[in-house]
């Protein structure tokens, strides 16, 4: 008998557990996806916290934390620039509005870094999917008369698919 009660006991408890465990969220991947998102969130504020530590304990340190993707306009651009970024890179917004990112103030073209994608030697957009008539040379020409920060260039054919760097295309931009 004592063995029987122990059992029952036991298997008691079991259900008692499974209950507990039953009433948690039944959308397990969007809990999931949630908890991964804080995460992440809380690690890029950890970093930032981190960099902050390090600048703030030797102000010897400099570090340039750049953000991209999605940025299509100067609201957004200047958002980044509020949030700490320090390099706004750009590229789709940066082909396609060129005449509105050129009347950008100083200040804001400094941080900007135009990201240039090329695919079979023409300018690609919109994830590579869209292709410009204007030539490297030209868009570089009118951003080498503008402070920019940088460019940020990628030949979709080589650097984009990990085969190598394309020197000669790179050596074409001064």
């Amino acid at each position: 008998m004592n063995i029987f009660a122990f059992f029952l006991i036991l298997g008691v408890i079991f259900l008692v557990y499974k209950k507990i465990k039953s009433k948690k969220s039944k959308n397990f991947k969007l809990d999931k996806f949630k908890n991964k998102l804080q995460s992440t969130q809380t690690n890029i504020e950890r970093i930032f916290l981190r960099e902050e530590e390090k600048t703030l304990s030797n102000p010897n340190i400099n570090i340039n934390i750049e953000v991209a993707g999605g940025i299509r306009d100067k609201t957004a651009i200047q958002n980044k620039i509020n949030q700490g970024f320090d390099i706004i890179v750009i590229g789709t917004f940066a082909i396609k509005g060129i005449d509105e990112v050129s009347k950008f103030e100083n200040d804001i073209l400094g941080k900007i870094s135009v990201a240039i994608d090329l695919k079979d030697n023409k300018i690609a957009s919109h994830g590579w999917q869209q292709t410009s008539t204007d030539s490297l040379e030209s868009i570089v020409n009118i951003y080498n008369q503008l402070p920019i920060h940088s460019f940020f260039v990628t030949d979709v054919a080589n650097d984009g698919m990990l085969s190598g760097l394309n020197l000669s295309t790179f050596e074409s931009i001064q």
